[in-house]
């Protein structure tokens, strides 16, 4: 059986179904979190890894001016699908890779980062360049939303995956064999927890200002106080882009 090692080889395949498997269209407590943070319309909104498009006709509808990015072809081709069929006004995708964009400094109000962006990135020094990508792209005090899988929270998952055929694991990451259609696909996931991600947003200069689990932002909107936030899976945080 061939092996594809690439995530986006992986992502090119599931595209066609990917929306009935992970669902089309925004969940309730994405729609609460862009609600209690994104600047108001008509500001400028970046989807990074932006998938089929599920966020785009929520934020487009809202009035917002939103670019997508998405390294997948046929991740991108669903989603210039769906811009076209649902006729949304002040959008655009581009099928590329977020650090190759060329997309100009300070052009955005608000960067997206979500579907676990972060956690399918095997090196830290990309990561940390993404982060570094995200800031130069966002205004002073531009708004920054990212989410993550929390090992603090799978940390007894993650023990699993050392009796299981076909997958691998070291502490904070799993890499996981995914047969599909006759070839291997190699899937990556690193977990984050709430005080590391928190710490690189800091180091690169964004101020954090808000920590959420998805039940909670559903629920009340409201921050979660206490432990019981670092055990949230996902975990979102809201971060703005310091001036200083």
């Amino acid at each position: 059986m061939k092996e594809d090692r690439t995530y986006i080889g992986l992502m090119d395949v599931l595209a066609a179904n990917f929306d009935v498997m992970y669902g089309s269209g925004i969940r309730g407590h994405e729609m609460t979190l862009f609600e209690m943070h994104l600047p108001k319309p008509p500001a400028r909104v970046l989807d990074v890894g932006c998938g089929t498009g599920r966020l785009l006709p929520w934020l487009s509808h809202m009035g917002y001016s939103v670019v997508g990015l998405e390294p997948s072809m046929e991740m991108d081709k669903m989603c210039k699908r769906r811009i076209k069929d649902d006729s949304l006004e002040s959008v655009y995708s581009e099928k590329t890779e977020f650090l190759n964009s060329q997309l100009e400094s300070e052009s955005f109000d608000a960067v997206l980062m979500l579907g676990n962006l972060l956690g399918s990135i095997e090196s830290r020094g990309i990561t940390q360049n993404f982060l570094r990508e995200a800031k130069r792209l966002l205004v002073p005090d531009g708004v920054f939303l990212v989410d993550a899988s929390n090992i603090m929270y799978c940390g007894s998952i993650l023990k699993c995956y050392q009796s299981m055929a076909r997958h691998h694991m070291r502490f904070g990451d799993t890499v996981e064999t995914v047969a599909v259609k006759g070839r291997d696909y190699r899937f990556f996931n690193h977990f984050f927890n709430v005080w590391d991600l928190s710490r690189r947003l800091s180091g690169m200069g964004f101020e954090v200002r808000g920590v959420y689990g998805a039940d909670s932002i559903y629920k009340n909107g409201k921050l979660v106080c206490g432990a019981r936030k670092y055990f949230m899976n996902p975990f979102f945080i809201a971060a703005f882009n310091s001036p200083y």
